[in-house]
């Protein structure tokens, strides 16, 4: 039963719609503020393939650039006082990945490094705790995007109505995760 002063409910197409919106929005937000260097974690692997080594030793300081690619997939551009070779074991810390093939890295210690982030970090997975608190969210966002407002001002009534719109971008969240 349908009352005058009711807001329509969004159908599921727009609610994906605005989802989308939302989703993407946040996304060039996060990118346009994304720190320029950020360390992505440490790494011990084997040379594969020396691709180039830049500098005379003199000229730079003592320091050679070698681009890199590692037998764990890294490509990374790293200076050493000394020529690199095929074969060899490294330590590095990956200090920026930008729009480069080979990302910018330093050499590590694991022996002396002991502040240093953890080895090899990989990137949380998405898990039931994080889609709920992401559907609700941006059920709230959905809920001041359009006016939030309820009649009745009853704040049992707006909380049900943000839940319910949160259940459906969470049911979504866990089928496409």
């Amino acid at each position: 039963m349908s009352h005058g002063n009711e807001a329509e409910m969004p159908t599921q197409e727009q609610l994906d719609r605005e989802y989308q919106e939302l989703l993407k929005a946040e996304q060039e937000q996060y990118y346009k503020q994304k720190p320029k260097t950020m360390n992505t974690g440490t790494f011990t692997s084997k040379i594969t393939r020396v691709v180039e080594i830049k500098g005379d030793g003199v000229q730079w300081r003592g320091v050679y650039y070698h681009l890199l690619e590692m037998d764990n997939g890294d490509k990374i551009n790293i200076g050493k006082k000394k020529h690199l070779a095929e074969g060899e074991q490294l330590s590095y810390e990956i200090l920026e990945v930008g729009q480069q093939e080979y990302a910018k890295a330093k050499s590590w210690n694991p022996d002396y490094n002991n502040d240093s982030p953890k080895p090899n970090y990989t990137a949380k997975k998405s898990s039931p705790s994080n889609n709920a608190s992401f559907a609700l969210s941006y059920a709230k966002d959905c809920y001041v995007a359009h006016g939030g407002e309820n009649p009745s001002n009853d704040i049992k009534a707006i909380a049900d109505h943000v839940t319910g719109i949160a259940d459906e971008f969470l049911k979504w969240l866990n089928e496409n995760s």
